[in-house]
């Protein structure tokens, strides 16, 4: 076994209280089923929407102490600010490919409603390392995959959840049996 880790990918996750779900449910199956014609319902899902006041502070506070932990800065000269937002109800067939956020420092999503939703994260180099090796896929070595031997990691995420990761990690969201909503945001930083 190795006797240290070099790098470290990190994950944050909170249990947001406050947020009126059904509501933001409402809005974001609105959105979702009418592309085209999202001015009916004004602020649907734009970042004025009183119903994501509360959520948008959340964010911004939370992927802030990330940036301050990460490098921290005199007088926090550099800010973190949401650079796009936009909601998901199921979407199973459009987001069950492999993808990153490239062009953000973070990604971060919020669960109005989830029962049996997950994320999936994949290391960007285990695959490659592993390919050297025999595995044996049998169900009694599960219990044996940790940090060193994995090549994704699975988050199960429920009703209320906030998931902060780096935006540059490939990550999917694999189908699920129940209806599931999110709101996702990407997160820039400037000076």
């Amino acid at each position: 076994m190795f006797e240290e880790s070099m790098f470290s990918v990190g994950i944050s996750k909170f249990k947001v209280d406050g947020v009126d779900n059904e509501s933001l449910c409402k809005d974001i199956k609105y959105y979702c089923t009418n592309p085209t014609n999202r001015s009916v319902i004004p602020r649907a899902l734009e970042l004025d929407n009183p119903l994501l006041t509360d959520l948008n502070e959340v964010v911004l506070g939370k992927t802030q102490n990330i940036l301050d932990g990460i490098i921290p800065t005199k007088n926090n000269s550099i800010k973190t600010y949401i650079k796009r937002m936009w909601g998901n109800h199921n979407l199973n067939a459009d987001i069950c490919s492999p993808h990153a956020h490239r062009d953000s420092f973070l990604s971060v999503v919020y669960y109005p409603k989830s029962t049996d939703g997950t994320l999936r994260f994949y290391c960007p180099w285990m695959d490659q390392l592993l390919a050297h090796i025999p595995i044996s896929c049998d169900s009694d070595d599960n219990d044996n995959f940790h940090q060193y031997n994995s090549s994704y990691h699975e988050l199960n995420v429920v009703t209320g959840m906030l998931v902060i990761f780096p935006a540059m990690v490939c990550h999917i969201v694999p189908p699920c049996k129940n209806e599931r909503y999110s709101v996702v945001y990407d997160i820039g930083v400037k000076q």
